[in-house]
Protein backbone atom coordinates (compact mmCIF):
# COMPACT_ATOMS: atom_id res chain seq x y z
CA UNK A 1 0.00 0.00 0.00
CA UNK A 2 0.63 3.40 -0.88
CA UNK A 3 -0.44 5.36 2.35
CA UNK A 4 2.69 7.82 3.36
CA UNK A 5 1.84 7.51 7.91
CA UNK A 6 4.64 10.20 8.05
CA UNK A 7 3.19 12.50 5.91
CA UNK A 8 -0.18 11.65 7.71
CA UNK A 9 1.03 12.20 11.16
CA UNK A 10 2.26 15.88 10.03
CA UNK A 11 -1.19 16.81 8.81
CA UNK A 12 -3.09 19.13 10.44
CA UNK A 13 -7.14 18.38 10.74
CA UNK A 14 -9.97 20.86 11.40
CA UNK A 15 -13.41 20.69 11.83
CA UNK A 16 -15.49 20.38 9.25
CA UNK A 17 -18.72 22.99 9.12
CA UNK A 18 -21.73 23.58 7.03
CA UNK A 19 -25.07 25.32 7.94
CA UNK A 20 -28.27 24.27 8.03
CA UNK A 21 -31.61 26.55 7.32
CA UNK A 22 -34.02 27.06 9.76
CA UNK A 23 -36.84 29.39 8.65
CA UNK A 24 -39.14 28.11 10.94
CA UNK A 25 -37.11 29.16 14.29
CA UNK A 26 -36.70 32.00 12.86
CA UNK A 27 -38.82 34.41 15.33
CA UNK A 28 -36.02 33.37 17.85
CA UNK A 29 -33.26 34.76 15.93
CA UNK A 30 -32.24 38.94 16.08
CA UNK A 31 -34.17 40.36 13.13
CA UNK A 32 -31.27 41.05 11.10
CA UNK A 33 -29.21 37.47 11.17
CA UNK A 34 -29.81 34.68 9.07
CA UNK A 35 -32.32 31.38 10.74
CA UNK A 36 -29.19 28.98 10.24
CA UNK A 37 -27.52 26.25 12.87
CA UNK A 38 -23.68 25.96 12.08
CA UNK A 39 -22.82 22.84 12.85
CA UNK A 40 -19.62 20.36 12.11
CA UNK A 41 -18.33 16.95 12.13
CA UNK A 42 -18.07 14.80 15.17
CA UNK A 43 -14.58 13.39 16.61
CA UNK A 44 -14.50 9.92 17.40
CA UNK A 45 -14.75 10.35 20.65
CA UNK A 46 -18.04 12.37 20.42
CA UNK A 47 -19.25 9.65 18.10
CA UNK A 48 -18.60 7.57 20.80
CA UNK A 49 -20.22 9.39 23.11
CA UNK A 50 -23.67 9.65 20.94
CA UNK A 51 -23.27 6.05 20.63
CA UNK A 52 -23.30 5.73 24.36
CA UNK A 53 -25.80 7.63 24.42
CA UNK A 54 -28.15 5.24 22.85
CA UNK A 55 -26.46 2.18 24.68
CA UNK A 56 -27.09 3.62 27.82
CA UNK A 57 -30.99 4.89 27.23
CA UNK A 58 -31.77 1.03 26.44
CA UNK A 59 -29.48 -0.71 29.47
CA UNK A 60 -30.65 1.28 32.57
CA UNK A 61 -34.09 0.92 31.33
CA UNK A 62 -33.48 -2.83 31.56
CA UNK A 63 -31.66 -1.78 35.16
CA UNK A 64 -34.55 -0.87 36.05
CA UNK A 65 -37.24 -3.33 35.57
CA UNK A 66 -34.48 -5.64 36.70
CA UNK A 67 -34.37 -3.95 39.88
CA UNK A 68 -38.01 -3.33 40.88
CA UNK A 69 -40.01 -6.50 40.39
CA UNK A 70 -42.24 -6.56 37.33
CA UNK A 71 -45.29 -6.62 39.64
CA UNK A 72 -44.94 -3.22 40.39
CA UNK A 73 -44.93 -1.90 36.85
CA UNK A 74 -45.63 1.89 38.54
CA UNK A 75 -42.11 1.88 39.93
CA UNK A 76 -40.21 0.60 37.07
CA UNK A 77 -41.86 3.82 35.17
CA UNK A 78 -41.27 6.33 37.76
CA UNK A 79 -37.24 4.86 37.93
CA UNK A 80 -36.95 4.87 34.35
CA UNK A 81 -38.45 8.33 34.42
CA UNK A 82 -36.08 9.40 37.19
CA UNK A 83 -32.51 8.21 35.71
CA UNK A 84 -33.77 9.68 32.61
CA UNK A 85 -34.37 6.86 30.67
CA UNK A 86 -38.32 6.55 30.52
CA UNK A 87 -40.40 4.83 27.62
CA UNK A 88 -40.82 8.94 26.27
CA UNK A 89 -37.20 8.51 24.86
CA UNK A 90 -36.12 5.93 21.86
CA UNK A 91 -32.68 4.83 21.53
CA UNK A 92 -32.04 7.01 18.15
CA UNK A 93 -33.40 10.01 20.02
CA UNK A 94 -31.20 9.87 22.67
CA UNK A 95 -28.15 9.31 20.24
CA UNK A 96 -29.54 12.70 18.00
CA UNK A 97 -29.71 14.73 21.15
CA UNK A 98 -26.33 13.90 22.14
CA UNK A 99 -24.50 14.40 18.75
CA UNK A 100 -26.53 17.87 18.24
CA UNK A 101 -25.22 18.94 22.25
CA UNK A 102 -21.68 18.08 20.30
CA UNK A 103 -21.95 19.21 16.94
CA UNK A 104 -23.64 22.29 17.11
CA UNK A 105 -21.30 25.69 17.28
CA UNK A 106 -23.55 28.04 16.81
CA UNK A 107 -26.10 28.60 18.03
CA UNK A 108 -24.25 27.14 21.06
CA UNK A 109 -26.74 24.43 22.45
CA UNK A 110 -27.00 22.02 25.75
CA UNK A 111 -29.29 19.14 26.65
CA UNK A 112 -32.62 21.41 27.62
CA UNK A 113 -32.22 23.75 24.37
CA UNK A 114 -31.93 20.59 22.37
CA UNK A 115 -34.66 18.51 23.85
CA UNK A 116 -36.90 21.72 23.42
CA UNK A 117 -36.23 21.64 19.76
CA UNK A 118 -36.68 18.02 19.27
CA UNK A 119 -40.04 17.90 20.94
CA UNK A 120 -41.52 20.73 19.05
CA UNK A 121 -39.25 21.14 15.63
CA UNK A 122 -38.41 17.87 15.03
CA UNK A 123 -37.73 18.23 11.24
CA UNK A 124 -35.73 21.26 11.75
CA UNK A 125 -33.77 18.88 14.47
CA UNK A 126 -33.60 15.87 12.47
CA UNK A 127 -31.98 18.03 9.20
CA UNK A 128 -29.22 19.50 11.94
CA UNK A 129 -28.52 15.85 13.08
CA UNK A 130 -28.38 14.67 9.38
CA UNK A 131 -25.90 17.07 8.06
CA UNK A 132 -23.44 16.59 11.88
CA UNK A 133 -23.85 12.81 10.22
CA UNK A 134 -23.02 13.85 7.10
CA UNK A 135 -19.89 15.77 7.91
CA UNK A 136 -18.80 13.39 10.85
CA UNK A 137 -18.91 11.07 7.60
CA UNK A 138 -16.67 12.87 5.39
CA UNK A 139 -13.80 13.09 9.01
CA UNK A 140 -12.10 16.21 9.35
CA UNK A 141 -10.64 18.63 6.49
CA UNK A 142 -6.67 18.95 6.11
CA UNK A 143 -5.72 22.40 7.88
CA UNK A 144 -4.04 24.87 5.61
CA UNK A 145 -0.66 25.18 6.77
CA UNK A 146 0.36 28.74 8.60
CA UNK A 147 2.74 31.15 6.69
CA UNK A 148 6.47 30.54 7.91
CA UNK A 149 6.74 34.01 8.89
CA UNK A 150 5.82 37.80 7.68
CA UNK A 151 6.20 39.14 4.43
CA UNK A 152 8.48 41.74 3.90
CA UNK A 153 7.13 44.61 1.92
CA UNK A 154 9.58 45.06 -1.22
CA UNK A 155 11.49 48.50 -1.14
CA UNK A 156 11.00 50.79 -3.95
CA UNK A 157 13.85 50.31 -6.60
Amino acid sequence: MGFNSNKFMKQGFEHRTDSVSVPSLAEWFDKDSTPEFLVRNLTGTEMSNAQEAAAKNKNVAAIAEALVSSSHPDKVAALKDFVGTGDKVPNELAKRMEMMVSGTVEPEVDMSMTIKIAENFPVEFMQITNKITMLTGLGASTSKPKPSGKIQPSEAV
